[in-house]
């Protein structure tokens, strides 16, 4: 549903939307009861992976409740708005380790109540921690839009994107 969002043209939002709405179907045969916030993330950041050339989850990146604005919330976050502006996390999370760190992360969530155990679990694989790549987001959210540092990990389509610019 994207009544009232902001979003691309119609033709081209249903594009990310069908990749979106797919992955949840993908989510559901791994896990159907893991976090939503979870479940938004990771089909938002598949929207990208998708259509990389349509960005149509920079919308959600200037959001008032969202990662970029209100850096003080949780990951975990559900209201609406949050956990989908933090399908970033999603791109740390392959642009660090590959695409397939994702699938590996919902892997993990089989037979798995918490979302951020399923994803440290992952992580371990790759020798690091979920706390860790946590830093790592904090410290590349930051390092975006007008603070944009190329010496430092960066977001791949930083240069790209306004919509990363926050004070």
């Amino acid at each position: 549903n994207v009544t009232g969002v902001q979003t691309c043209a119609l033709p081209i939002s249903m594009k990310v939307t069908a990749a979106h709405e797919f992955f949840h179907g993908i989510q559901n045969i791994y896990n159907p009861f893991i976090n939503l916030w979870f479940m938004e993330v990771s089909s938002t950041w598949m929207e990208d992976i998708a259509y990389d050339d349509i960005n149509d989850y920079y919308y959600y990146l200037g959001d008032p409740d969202g990662v970029f604005l209100k850096p003080y919330l949780s990951l975990e976050t559900e209201n609406g708005s949050h956990e989908y502006s933090a399908g970033v996390f999603g791109h740390i999370i392959s642009e660090m380790y590959g695409v397939n760190a994702m699938k590996k992360a919902w892997e993990k969530t089989i037979g798995q109540n918490l979302a951020l155990v399923a994803l440290d679990s992952a992580m371990k694989t790759y020798g690091t921690t979920v706390n860790d790549l946590y830093a790592n987001f904090c410290v590349w959210n930051y390092f975006t839009g007008n603070r944009v540092n190329t010496n430092l990990p960066h977001y791949s389509e930083d240069r790209k994107s306004t919509r990363l610019n926050s004070s």
